[in-house]
């Protein structure tokens, strides 16, 4: 049998699968941040920028920002025309089966080419390849942003616009 890209793509869901079951059964509630620093300087300017982050989305994907995943673009609220507009997210598209999950720069991805060179551990010669590889995209997204194609991870909550302090709790 010649192995396809398909073959290796359809092992990694039924592994993702299994590890998404796992891991809720452990807990309903074990997702979230265990790491998060923003950007201090952009927040005095009113801009929401993340330098670093990781942690796990209510479906069980795991993220390391910027170590393995992209850093996402800074968010700059204009105004809050609502309150929940002043909640922020960490967003990332919903996984699916039924479309492609790579950005091609026209739509959003779950996921980004990578090209990244890995050294063979398990043989005499350990040659290095290029590998394409999945990088997770997420994003930072308010309250007031269309949310129903993403899973969403609270960042922070705006309290008090003059002061750009966000509210972590």
């Amino acid at each position: 049998m010649l192995m396809r890209p398909h073959h290796f793509q359809q092992q990694q869901r039924y592994n993702d699968y299994l590890d998404n079951q796992r891991f809720r059964a452990m807990n309903d509630l074990s997702w979230g941040f265990t790491e998060l620093t923003l950007n201090n300087e952009l927040l005095a300017q009113g801009k929401i920028m993340i330098d670093s982050a990781s942690g796990t989305l209510p479906d069980g994907t795991v993220f390391s920002i910027p170590d393995q995943d992209a850093l996402p673009d800074p968010l700059h609220p204009q105004n809050f025309p609502d309150e929940r507009s002043r909640n922020i997210y960490l967003a990332l598209p919903v996984a699916s089966d039924v479309r492609n999950e790579i950005s091609d720069g026209r739509r959003i991805g779950r996921y980004r080419l990578n090209y990244a060179d890995v050294r063979d551990l398990h043989s005499e010669e350990g040659d290095a390849r290029t590998l394409t590889l999945g990088q997770l995209t997420p994003r930072i997204m308010s309250g007031a942003e269309d949310m129903s194609a993403y899973i969403t991870l609270p960042l922070c909550r705006i309290s008090d616009r003059r002061r750009w302090l966000p509210d972590v709790g």
